[in-house]
């Protein structure tokens, strides 16, 4: 019965480790934020098509869009449309984006610190980001806090507080 309740608790856990993007559609300024035209530009096999999505992107993203921003630090965490991966752009957007109130871009940098990725592994800030990614309603986020205490991480370990979160 623990494996089967550890086997869930992490199965759910993981879904909130991956990079997200923001749950929006719409138009702004030329640039499709949806994410189902941002998926099919990204498998697309048109370089073209790409740069010239995220040049768009990136006007918007300069133009102080805080989902611009965001999809621009997760274009460049994982090297999307022809970009080369490069954290410590993808943190420079990622923070660009939080001070314009993204919480989806708390819970991506969040993942950067839980993971190490591109910077040193911080527990602590990476609950914090969670935390307040978490206080905008960001569904990872809350995973991510309910694994941090599954594994006591950071916290405390915690498995009725953990079931309760997840």
């Amino acid at each position: 019965m623990r494996y089967f309740i550890f086997l869930s608790i992490l199965l759910v856990s993981l879904t909130g480790c991956d990079v997200q993007a923001n749950k929006v559609s719409g138009e702004s300024q030329g640039v499709n934020l949806d994410l189902s035209k941002i998926d099919n530009v990204v498998k697309s096999k048109d370089n073209n098509e790409k740069t010239k999505y995220f040049n768009a992107l990136l006007v918007e993203a300069e133009s102080n869009n805080p989902i611009a921003q965001n999809l621009v630090g997760v274009v460049f965490e994982n090297g999307y449309l022809n970009q080369k991966k490069d954290i410590k752009k993808s943190i420079y957007w990622y923070e660009k984006a939080i001070k314009n109130n993204n919480g989806v871009a708390e819970n991506n940098m969040g993942s950067l610190y839980a993971h190490g990725n591109g910077v040193k592994q911080d527990y602590e800030k990476a609950y914090n980001y969670y935390k307040s990614a978490m206080s905008k309603n960001v569904p990872e986020a809350i995973n991510s806090i309910g694994f941090m205490y599954f594994n006591g991480f950071y916290l405390e370990r915690d498995l009725k507080k953990s079931m309760r979160i997840l």
